[in-house]
């Protein structure tokens, strides 16, 4: 439940600080910025969990492709791995948002197209040590084709360290998301980002709050992810067990 429209304006309450009424104060236009951050949270959870999604998929395929087939797919897919990696992710995406332009759309793709690689990179390294297991080589013995062998075989085998991947990412598909918006490359700037709500605060050095209640829920965000994560991978990981 949002406490305010956060399109809505009261200039009879600019820059006002928090109080009962507007538990985060509001922004130079008199909007609430407790409602606008939980919109712009609702956002970045949204872009997160889509652009690492698209990513997770496009990693995890080539991934198992490149560590089943081997010899020149392989390489291919590596080439192709380490040439997305060689760029600054955060700049790659800049680069790409400029040129496919702004929108929610852009951003999700800027990101999954930066964000898929070391995904495929872990993939790969993952499945490779269960190409010549002995389930495989039964598999193989039976006939079963390389589709089945892939996603039934070594697909759900490599699902703890997809897991892992997913969650520990989301956290820095967020930063980077917001770090898009703070530069204008997201959505309409009637659209309440977090970075873009940062930005906006910048200048606004006597209503801190404009700026520190965006920032301390976008640590929180970015925190947790990062506890959650790593509380995942040791539970999943077979050496703690």
């Amino acid at each position: 439940m949002i406490p305010h429209k956060v399109d809505v304006s009261n200039r009879a309450k600019i820059l006002a600080p928090p109080d009962l009424s507007n538990l985060a104060g509001t922004d130079r236009l008199g909007r609430d910025v407790f409602s606008r951050t939980l919109i712009g949270i609702k956002i970045s959870l949204y872009i997160g969990f889509a652009a690492r999604a698209v990513a997770l998929v496009i990693g995890v395929i080539l991934g198992i492709i490149a560590a089943y087939y081997g010899g020149f797919i392989d390489n291919l897919i590596s080439r192709l791995i380490d040439s997305t990696l060689a760029f600054p992710s955060l700049l790659l995406a800049i680069a790409i948002s400029i040129s496919i332009g702004q929108g929610y759309t852009t951003i999700v793709i800027s990101l999954f197209l930066v964000s898929w690689a070391p995904i495929a990179r872990l993939i790969r390294s993952s499945a490779i040590q269960l190409i010549n297991m002995p389930y495989i080589e039964a598999a193989r013995s039976y006939g079963a084709s390389d589709w089945r062998i892939l996603f039934h075989h070594i697909l759900p085998n490599c699902s703890s360290t997809i897991i892992v991947a997913f969650t520990s990412g989301i956290a820095t598909t967020i930063m980077s998301e917001s770090s898009l918006t703070f530069l204008g490359l997201g959505p309409d700037a009637s659209v309440p980002t977090i970075g873009q709500m940062i930005y906006s605060g910048v200048h606004d050095f006597n209503a801190p709050w404009v700026i520190l209640f965006p920032s301390f829920f976008l640590l929180l965000l970015i925190v947790s992810f990062n506890i959650f994560g790593d509380i995942l991978r040791d539970a999943l990981d077979p050496r703690e067990n």
